[in-house]
């Protein structure tokens, strides 16, 4: 877990500091809004093509919570990786990468 979580911090050479890649400012300010109802409600959608990949031993992306995935991304698409568990990418790499390189072919060819 460190060492996923490591991954998101950089140092600035400049600034001589360390820096997180993602927006944490942002998500602070809009934490509430993120996380409303109205994005699970269908109310914010994203349009566009979306790949989610989970893995079977995993609870974070169940079953039980498909419908709500695709009323925010309606053209979301969801495959399961049935030996991995909450890391695909890790512990099911040929198939994970296999899966998103048939996606974005599919959907964003060169």
């Amino acid at each position: 877990m460190r060492s996923f979580l490591l991954q998101n911090l950089h140092y600035d050479a400049v600034q001589r500091e360390y820096i997180w890649r993602i927006p944490l400012q942002y998500l602070k300010d809009n934490l509430e809004k993120v996380l409303s109802e109205k994005s699970v409600q269908g109310e914010s959608k994203f349009k566009g093509p979306t790949l989610f990949i989970s893995g079977g031993k995993s609870s974070y992306l169940s079953p039980d919570k498909h419908e709500e995935v695709k009323i925010a991304f309606p053209q979301s698409t969801i495959e399961v990786l049935p030996t991995a568990g909450h890391y695909p990418h890790f512990e099911a790499t040929e198939e994970f990468l296999a899966l998103l390189d048939n996606f974005l072919n599919k959907n964003y060819p060169y």
